[in-house]
């Protein structure tokens, strides 16, 4: 699978895309990427698009544990909320979606969706359309 980061600084955005078979090493390439960033902390947004995954190589019940450690530290002493956004209209993606993004619902200060338009996470996110 192909992953790609890109930080929005100025609009305290992090677009994370990926495309073809998602596996439990993608996700972990990602949350290893976001913890060497600093200036990563509550208040940054990030939209998850998954419009390209083909098929999914991944246990679903369950987000990496790396990823529970990464948002305990940014919610330390966090006074804003984190929120996340996934893209993913169809197939594989949607349904990778659809598993992942209640289980960010239960950690305090954090709120995601997920929608099958684009327009959707960019409103919900208060971004423009990347």
């Amino acid at each position: 699978m192909t992953v790609e980061i890109v930080h929005h600084s100025d609009a305290r955005l992090v677009i994370t895309r990926y495309s073809g078979c998602h596996t439990a090493a993608d996700s972990e390439h990602v949350v290893k990427a976001l913890e060497t960033r600093a200036e990563l902390s509550a208040g940054f947004r990030f939209l998850i698009d998954l419009s390209a995954v083909t098929s999914v190589e991944i246990s679903r019940s369950k987000r990496p544990a790396r990823v529970d450690r990464m948002l305990s530290a940014v919610q330390q002493g966090a006074d804003k909320l984190i929120l996340i956004a996934y893209y993913a209209p169809l197939g594989p993606g949607a349904s990778l979606a659809s598993s992942y993004q209640p289980q960010w619902n239960t950690q305090r200060g954090v709120i995601s969706m997920a929608s099958r338009e684009l327009q959707d996470c960019a409103t919900f996110l208060d971004v423009p359309l990347p």
